[in-house]
């Protein structure tokens, strides 16, 4: 009779166990679709904010230490970026972003995508096709882009 009650005991706390790691694994499941829409809303509102010259938001949305590079391999800063905004590089710019790919690691995550775009700075005709990757880390609580990196794609 014992052992029967220890068999029941073990069996009851290897289930709570099973039970506690899949509430576990919902959680952590949970938590990265999570990241991965507030990721998206704030690349969203930088982008806005990059269409709109909106310095305050860019300055918010963009981590103190971030570099930017651009197609042509050039490494910008946070204030460079912000400089050329301001002063109207970014002009007539338009993007539409395919073929997206969100990995989450924690507080990082990484935006990996294909683009279209139209812009006064590219091509002749003024369209470019790009793989872009954006690298975003919770800090202090808030989503900022840490990392941006554009390389065009050549016509065929």
């Amino acid at each position: 009779m014992m052992r029967a009650g220890l068999g029941v005991l073990l069996l009851a706390v290897a289930s709570v166990g099973v039970f506690a790691g899949q509430a576990g694994s919902h959680d952590e499941a949970s938590s990265v679709e999570r990241s991965k829409k507030e990721v998206l809303k704030v690349e969203q509102e930088l982008n806005h904010a990059v269409l709109k010259n909106t310095g305050s938001t860019l300055d918010r949305l963009l981590a103190d230490e971030m570099v930017w590079l651009t197609s042509s391999g050039e490494m910008l800063t946070k204030s460079q970026v912000l400089d050329e905004i301001r002063a109207g590089k970014q002009s007539e710019f338009s993007i539409r972003a395919d073929d997206k790919q969100v990995s989450v690691h924690g507080d990082t995550v990484i935006i990996y995508s294909n683009s279209k775009g139209r812009a006064s700075v590219t091509a002749k005709d003024g369209s470019s096709t790009s793989r872009v990757t954006e690298v975003f880390v919770k800090l202090g609580g808030h989503w900022k882009l840490v990392a941006f990196g554009e390389t065009f794609v050549a016509k065929p």
